[in-house]
């Protein structure tokens, strides 16, 4: 990953080249997925995620990006889709 490419989620949230409604969105999206997570704010997930770092993938504690967001998605957006599995019928 080019080191050049990243930006701090208070960077991403506060970027003025979007519109405040999306920075709002934004905003109310990391969060969320900090909460999901078990963490009270976005730094520390993200400072977990990189603790983890080198962990082994097979450690079922290891907080990945991948891991954090399937978390978000199905405990808090999609529960439903998470049950059916591969055969989403809305999908």
């Amino acid at each position: 990953m080019d080191e050049d490419d990243i930006i701090s989620w208070q960077e991403f949230v506060d970027d003025p080249s979007v519109s405040l409604n999306t920075r709002r969105i934004r905003k109310m999206v990391i969060r969320q997925l900090a909460k999901a997570n078990g963490f009270e704010s976005p730094t520390l997930l993200l400072d977990k995620i990189r603790l983890d770092k080198d962990k082994s993938n097979t450690d079922p504690d290891k907080v990945t990006p991948y891991r954090a967001s399937r978390k978000y998605i199905f405990g808090s957006l999609a529960p439903e889709q998470e049950k059916c599995g591969k055969e989403a019928k809305d999908w």
